[in-house]
């Protein structure tokens, strides 16, 4: 149907306007950003995400897609050679250090505390089961 319309047609109009065609340039960082900001959300909600929580990661990654494309993605496009290779090796060990650190300095001990309070409630003699397996104090 798309391939058929006339360059002319309503249907060709409507995706070439600015909005689609945006969201087509930010299409791949939106892909690479959504899932581990959604992801992330995850593990720090729980399983029950509110509704708000997963409206403000999809913001974040329209955000962080659009920075991207702008500061990153296009840049490295017009830059040919030794330089972009450079840029491009920067921003990574930049992105992958900060991810280091907020993994060591938040994620980490979070985690302990949720595990800790696990095993806690195992020692006062709470069950804890997975599915499939029953516990001794279970009927």
């Amino acid at each position: 149907m798309i391939i058929v319309a006339a360059p002319t047609g309503r249907l060709t109009r409507a995706l070439s306007s600015r909005a689609l065609v945006f969201i087509g340039l930010i299409s791949y960082p939106l892909y690479l950003w959504h899932w581990p900001i959604l992801s992330f959300i995850r593990i720090v909600e729980g399983p029950a995400v509110p509704a708000m929580s997963v409206a403000m990661a999809l913001l974040l990654s329209f955000v962080l897609a659009t920075a991207t494309f702008l500061w990153i993605e296009r840049p490295l496009r017009s830059r040919r050679g030794r330089l972009g290779i450079i840029s491009l090796t920067s921003a990574m060990a930049i992105v992958g250090l900060a991810g280091l650190i907020g993994a060591n300095q938040w994620l980490k001990p979070r985690l302990y505390r949720a595990r800790a309070r696990r095993v806690q409630r195992g020692r006062n003699g709470l069950a804890i089961s997975k599915p499939g397996i029953h516990s001794s104090t279970e009927g």
